[in-house]
């Protein structure tokens, strides 16, 4: 399993996003995984919807 992401990185991916961003576009950008940026994102709106 592969490590954890700082809270950092986790709130650069949302607010890359938010500024309009693609999640793979932000991935890049910060040097993560794709899916780790997806999964983040997926996860704020998992939270929001609540």
């Amino acid at each position: 399993m592969g490590k954890s992401l700082s809270l950092d990185i986790r709130e650069r991916v949302v607010a890359l996003v938010d500024d309009g961003l693609s999640c793979h576009e932000a991935a890049r950008r910060l040097r993560i995984s794709a899916a780790s940026a997806v999964r983040i994102m997926q996860r704020k709106e998992t939270r929001n919807n609540k």
